[in-house]
């Protein structure tokens, strides 16, 4: 894609030409909802990897905290939209594939993945490190497979449990399974229930 086409490459560097600031705050209004995140999540979401790579040269934090207004990681962002090449670019320049969640509503890169169902993302993460005992949110948080089960993701249970030779603890997979449940997500349920019968070994019974 040219850089001075949809991307508004130009228009970028232009501001930050003016300005000088690769980590300045966007806001803008949706559904009456004020958001407000740095230029580098506005780029992830709305923008192109061109774009991306122009903030993050220009010094754009790819590691900023999710605090305050914040609440997401640059990665996390990507993760959630499924974007296997913005993941990959993140990861390269210094993303942490662990970063911790937001204190609430918030999720791991790989607990994103695992949300949206996307196991290229998933897979990409725990190749780079990611771990699948990072905390969630302590508000409204989800485990990977919780997250997984109470969205009905079919394929990831699958993926997250062959990742996993031991399994999940036994609380986390109960968990998962009541969320399945009350979601109408009986086959995932179901599915979880039938592979932790197979689990090579038993996993941490106090849990992460």
């Amino acid at each position: 894609m040219p850089k001075n086409t949809i991307s508004g490459y130009d228009v970028v560097e232009k501001l930050l030409d003016s300005i000088g600031d690769a980590d300045v705050m966007v806001s803008m209004t949706t559904m009456s909802i004020l958001i407000v995140e740095t230029s580098l999540l506005f780029a992830i979401k709305y923008g192109t990897i061109e774009v991306v790579d122009l903030l993050v040269k220009r010094g754009a934090d790819v590691n900023r905290e999710p605090k305050f207004t914040l609440k997401q990681t640059p990665l996390q962002k990507a993760a959630e939209l499924g974007d296997l090449e913005m993941v990959k670019y993140l990861l390269d320049h210094g993303a942490d594939v662990n970063g911790p969640a937001a204190m609430a509503s918030g999720a791991t890169a790989l607990q994103f993945a695992a949300i949206s169902g996307n196991c290229n993302v998933a897979a990409e993460l725990l190749d780079r490190g990611a771990r699948l005992d990072t905390p969630p949110s302590r508000a409204h948080g989800r485990w990977p497979l919780e997250g997984a089960a109470e969205h009905g993701r079919l394929d990831m249970i699958k993926f997250l449990f062959d990742y996993s030779l031991s399994g999940f603890p036994e609380k986390q997979c109960q968990r998962a399974m009541k969320l399945a449940e009350h979601n109408g997500h009986f086959v995932c349920r179901n599915l979880i229930r039938e592979l932790m019968s197979q689990c090579i070994e038993p996993a941490d019974p106090a849990g992460w």
